[in-house]
């Protein structure tokens, strides 16, 4: 993770140093948006595995702390919009990024747990039966396969309604940059809020339910982006409620999840887990851009928008129709379906 921290930071500084020495060439910019990504990914695929680490020494809180560090650092990326445009701007944020990466290994870096105890290895199998296990652990689990589906379902309409939100915002609502800017970091510390009080939350009303009203706290918070105006102030503030209502159910949502799959799954299962969750979530994501690209022309932006925003409110449907929905803590880690699965 730290390497992966490292290489991105590399990679984004790499950018604005050659444009400033004029040898910026298209094809650097293919080669670092590739490695980018698949840094990106591995260092996904590999988070979760951090907070288990943490919270088994006994320290409070570990994955929220993990975290809230990442809603931190987004309160900081996404203010570098309310600089003016330009290309000097534009290299500055870059290489903004590039030191927040740095500062992200850093934190990782001042982690300090026991390491947990390596298992023997096993024999080496061919990759399609490990792919193989974690869809079988992750589809055959009642408590874990509602949540691919449903965040496979708020995935889909998140990237539809990222694909047209800036080009509302700027062209039917009229705001610029930078106030574009100032309305992100405020959702950003939304969700710094509900990383700091996702625990606390599940712990009062349950672990299910608060992973409903997260999901559809987020999607309400996408709702307001159609619905905003009236006065410019008017629309400033509504747009501003609900990327704080966004941030703050994404994080309620995701930490909780995150700490509910980690509860459990056995350690040596966390990558493979992982991993099929990512893919199951994330496949369906280029299918809600184009949707959304065809729909715009047809409905207008913000009939599109509006369909976008209802629809990750009903992404919750998969958890309250579904085992979660009273599940008021996590289970034992020893569950019998991976054990049967992973035996065979």
């Amino acid at each position: 993770m730290i390497g992966a921290d490292v290489g991105c930071a590399f990679l984004l500084a790499s950018v604005p140093l050659t444009a400033a020495a004029g040898i910026l060439r298209i094809e650097q910019l293919y080669v670092v948006s590739l490695l980018f990504s698949m840094l990106v990914v591995g260092f996904s695929i590999t988070k979760p595995i951090v907070p288990a680490d943490v919270v088994a020494t006994g320290a409070p809180g570990g994955g929220q702390q993990c975290a809230g560090r990442q809603q931190l650092g987004g309160v900081g990326c996404r203010s570098r919009y309310r600089r003016p445009s330009g290309a000097g701007a534009d290299r500055i944020a870059l290489l903004v990024d590039a030191v927040s990466y740095l500062c992200s290994a850093v934190f990782l870096g001042l982690i300090r747990a026991p390491r947990s105890q390596v298992s023997p290895p096993r024999q080496r199998r061919p990759l399609y039966r490990d792919v193989g296990d974690g869809f079988g652990l992750v589809l055959g689990n009642p408590i874990l396969r509602p949540l691919p589906a449903s965040s496979a379902t708020f995935v889909f309409f998140l990237q539809f309604f990222f694909t047209l939100r800036i080009l509302y915002l700027v062209r039917e609502i009229g705001i610029g940059p930078a106030t574009i800017g100032v309305i992100a970091t405020i959702g950003a510390a939304g969700g710094l809020l509900g990383a700091l009080l996702a625990a606390r939350m599940a712990g009062r009303f349950g672990l299910g339910p608060i992973m409903v009203v997260g999901v559809v706290m987020s999607g309400v918070g996408a709702l307001m982006v159609p619905l905003a105006g009236g006065p410019l102030a008017t629309t400033l503030a509504i747009l501003a409620f609900g990327e704080v209502l966004d941030g703050f159910g994404g994080a309620t949502y995701n930490i909780n999840a995150l700490s509910l799959r980690q509860a459990i799954t056995p350690d040596q299962l966390q990558g493979r887990i992982n991993a099929t969750m990512r893919f199951l979530s994330t496949s369906a994501t280029p299918v809600g851009a184009l949707l959304a690209g065809v729909l715009v022309g047809v409905i207008g932006v913000r009939t599109a928008l509006a369909i976008a925003a209802v629809g990750m409110i009903l992404a919750g449907l998969w958890v309250f129709f579904s085992p979660l929905r009273g599940l008021v803590q996590a289970p034992s880690g020893s569950s019998k379906e991976f054990v049967a699965i992973t035996s065979r």
